[in-house]
């Protein structure tokens, strides 16, 4: 092969700095044109097995019709197991030369499936200790409208969705069941008073991508002013929250839950409006959710969030503990 593979070497913050640095082409979550030669392609899918093989074909050529993907290319795939595999085998089918990136524990017969298939195999050294999510990582990741978003024993891997979900302050919509709730529930909302029970709340899922490195990451950011957590409690319980990062006049959602009815969106009700008196115009919703959507977030083409980000992130703002200024 031509390309120098090595820089791939590490838990892929090179991935993370070439994003930065190149224009991106959309191929579902997030994909990066690094070099001419080379298509690469971080995506995740909750399918397994011969559904995944179907949804990358319908991938790859949805890639094709639009140009992004061209004979020639090399395809680079970021993966732990039937992802993989499944590109490895679309990419054999289509004839395009495969490389996959994993960590080095991954099973055998994986990586002789993925051998099988002719792909080539990259792989990053130990597991979640060689992740690289310092402080100064994660705030030029977000400033630049990139956020991390991995499982256990995943490479790490960087998302900027096209397009993106975000919640414009002034379009907040409250259902008549949620007033009724705020009215009824005896629920009030704090900020940064639990926000490491918040984070654990929302690890608390049978599948979750909040490692023990992950939550540790949002733990520095919080304890160094960046990260902050609204809180739902009924009485003495906490019964909901959700926690983001704030960068500038920019609010990055990250994570919700709830263990009573509606508690998560009464935290996001509180925190709507405390970004409106803050000056916050706008919360980075990321993924698209019909929750979300019923609370009037809307998709945006990425390069208008781009837009948007960049000025709001170079708001000067106090950076420390947030409490409520509500009006």
């Amino acid at each position: 092969m031509s390309q120098d593979w090595s820089r791939y070497a590490s838990a892929l913050p090179s991935i993370a700095a070439a994003v930065g640095r190149t224009p991106l082409v959309r191929l579902g979550r997030i994909t990066a044109a690094v070099q001419p030669a080379v298509y690469v392609k971080v995506e995740w899918y909750g399918a397994t097995g011969s559904l995944k093989d179907r949804i990358y074909l319908h991938m790859f050529e949805r890639a094709e019709a639009r140009g992004d993907l061209k004979p020639g290319m090399q395809v680079l795939e970021c993966s732990t197991g039937n992802a993989g595999i499944a590109c490895a085998w679309v990419s054999a089918v289509k004839g395009y030369p495969c490389t996959i990136v994993m960590p080095a524990g991954m099973s055998e017969e994986r990586k002789k499936i993925m051998r099988a298939y002719g792909a080539e195999l990259v792989f990053t050294p130990g597991g979640e200790s060689d992740v690289d999510l310092s402080l100064e990582r994660l705030l030029d990741a977000y400033r630049h409208g990139i956020f991390p978003w991995f499982s256990r024993g995943e490479p790490i891997l960087w998302w900027s969705p096209d397009p993106r979900m975000v919640l414009y302050t002034g379009e907040l919509k409250i259902p008549r069941s949620l007033a009724k709730n705020l009215r009824n529930k005896g629920y009030r909302v704090s900020v940064d008073t639990a926000f490491r029970e918040v984070l654990k709340g929302c690890a608390d899922r049978k599948e979750t991508w909040l490692g023990k490195p992950m939550q540790a990451a949002y733990l520095a950011l919080h304890q160094s002013g960046h990260a902050h957590s609204f809180e739902t409690w009924r009485g003495e319980d906490l019964v909901g929250g959700l926690y983001g990062v704030a960068v500038g006049r920019m609010f990055y959602g990250e994570s919700m839950f709830s263990t009573a009815t509606d508690a998560s969106k009464v935290a996001l009700v509180g925190l709507v409006q405390e970004l409106a008196v803050r000056g916050f115009p706008l919360i980075d919703c990321q993924m698209k959710t019909p929750l979300l959507a019923s609370l009037g977030a809307r998709e945006i083409p990425r390069a208008a969030f781009l837009r948007a980000l960049t000025a709001l992130v170079n708001y000067e703002q106090p950076v420390g503990k947030w409490s409520l200024v509500q009006t």
